[in-house]
């Protein structure tokens, strides 16, 4: 992502499963998000929600997406080149966790 300079990429994993409708929701969301000019690094795609206790905090004037909590099984994400870089910086290599635990780490939503 970040050394081919690209503004936006989906990231899969191979257990995701497409839900109806999966192509054109997506498309919607990103349409809203670009003419929102939203700054954004990472938007999951798939995951499981960890702390149900309260609910997650929409973001404003964009429908369906909200500021995830601590999150786990990553199925799929969306990765801005800033998010791409900030990650790079980190040197999750070196680090040596899942990305499912790295990714709420990086993006200060892991609860410890």
């Amino acid at each position: 992502i970040a050394d081919r300079g690209l503004k936006t990429s989906l990231v899969l994993e191979d257990d995701l499963r497409f839900e109806i409708f999966f192509k054109r929701r997506l498309q919607n969301l990103m349409r809203e998000v670009e003419s929102k000019d939203l700054d954004w690094d990472l938007i999951y795609i798939g995951r499981k929600r960890m702390q149900v206790d309260r609910p997650e905090k929409a973001v404003p004037n964009i429908r369906n997406l909200v500021e995830a909590d601590y999150s786990y099984w990553t199925l799929g994400y969306m990765m801005s080149l800033q998010g791409a870089q900030k990650l790079l910086k980190a040197e999750p290599l070196s680090k040596m966790l899942p990305v499912d635990e790295f990714l709420p780490v990086m993006f200060n939503k892991h609860p410890v």
